[in-house]
């Protein structure tokens, strides 16, 4: 029934191969994932230039005034994945622009480290975080800083000098301020950054009970305690 001419015996070896063959080669790729992404030609080097993320941590300083940093990355050499490859180093002078928001980025094209030989270089992205400071608070424009007060100042009213980014300034607390206050000095946060205006620094306002007291200032406190009829708990005791 088979034994014609060659064409039946190859049409049954290539039904045979479909059936059979295919099944082996696909078993092969089961068992060697990688040979088969080479035969599939998936392991091949990018073509296209690719975008790459770092980070980079600067203070409050540097975010406000804008600065000028050096950034070295290093990068694995383009076309070599040997363990013993020493990989490449790169310097980078990196502009940080005025007022800076902490959580954003900036943009250096055709810095990122290459991906391949004769692959453009893509662009690198730099992810800024603000470093913790030792006085103020960041959130997002606006700076925080807490200001303590004295008793008599918090009760009377005073005007008392407040650190600023760019130095000192004067904040008229009011006449009865209480503990946890906050008060704005407008425009004394970080500067504006492209098209976010700039913030504000917000006093918190922290009253400061003397630690110890002389005998003339306990004979004071004590005159005051016996004159005044404040009762801060009286809402309490209803």
């Amino acid at each position: 029934m088979y034994g014609g001419g060659g064409g039946g015996g190859n049409a049954f070896s290539d039904f045979f191969e479909s059936l059979f063959g295919g099944a082996q080669h696909q078993q092969h790729q089961q068992r060697h994932p990688r040979s088969a992404m080479f035969d599939q030609g998936f392991a091949q080097a990018p073509q296209h230039a690719e975008d790459q993320e770092a980070a980079i941590t600067i203070s409050l300083e540097d975010a406000y005034h804008g600065a000028t940093k050096h950034l070295t990355l290093q990068s694995a050499p383009a076309g070599r994945r040997s363990r013993a490859a020493q990989p490449d180093a790169k310097t980078l002078e990196v502009h940080i622009p005025k007022g800076v928001r902490d959580g954003s980025k900036i943009r250096l094209r055709g810095q990122a480290p290459p991906v391949a030989p004769d692959v453009p270089a893509g662009d690198l992205y730099l992810r800024v975080t603000l470093a913790p400071h030792r006085v103020f608070r960041v959130h997002d424009a606006d700076l925080e800083v807490d200001v303590p007060i004295t008793p008599w100042e918090a009760a009377l009213g005073a005007k008392v000098r407040v650190p600023t980014v760019e130095g000192a300034a004067m904040l008229a607390v009011p006449a009865g301020a209480q503990g946890g206050m906050k008060m704005r000095l407008r425009g004394k946060g970080l500067p504006a950054f492209g098209k976010t205006p700039a913030g504000d620094l917000l006093a918190i306002i922290q009253i400061a009970v003397p630690p110890t007291l002389t005998a003339r200032e306990k004979q004071l406190f004590e005159e005051l305690a016996k004159a005044s009829q404040f009762d801060p708990r009286a809402a309490l005791n209803r």
